[in-house]
């Protein structure tokens, strides 16, 4: 669960359970907060929704996704 976590912590968390690289290219978005409990055994799915609620562009490839 996070609670008011700047972007980039919750990233941090997530790359722990991620089997490859998870990079934020967008410095506006390593500041957004972010609350919420998210499913850490599905870390590219919470990626996919912090993409969503904070629209940023997300482009997966094999071991790697990019927020920007």
């Amino acid at each position: 669960m996070f609670e008011n976590c700047p972007l980039n912590q919750v990233l941090a968390e997530l790359r722990r359970y991620y089997p490859g690289w998870i990079i934020n290219t967008n410095e506006q978005l390593a500041d957004v907060n972010v609350t919420g409990n998210y499913r850490l055994d599905q870390p590219l799915d919470v990626v996919r929704s912090l993409a969503h609620i904070t629209s940023a562009r997300l482009q997966e490839y094999p071991a790697l996704v990019i927020l920007n």
